[in-house]
């Protein structure tokens, strides 16, 4: 069986949707908006099977971008960063 190639490691696949980018994520607005102001993804650079397995430093990345993008959500309704 032959593994499909992971969109989120070509970033063309995903460029004209690109918000937002740190050292160690993508920051992508999300297909088929179903709120104002939608919904982002935050996608680690280095490829992982799932986020149990992103290391300390991303994990800690994570939650600091999972915060300002909650808190933008809040205090900017309809922008993504």
């Amino acid at each position: 069986m032959t593994e499909r190639p992971c969109t989120f490691c070509d970033r063309n696949q995903f460029e004209e949707r690109l918000v937002g980018e740190t050292e160690l994520f993508w920051v992508i607005a999300t297909l088929g908006q179903i709120t104002d102001g939608g919904y982002v993804l935050l996608v680690p650079k280095r490829h992982v099977l799932c986020l149990r397995l992103l290391d300390l430093s991303e994990q800690i990345e994570a939650a600091e971008l999972y915060g300002f993008c909650a808190l933008r959500k809040i205090c900017l309704p309809g922008n993504y960063l």
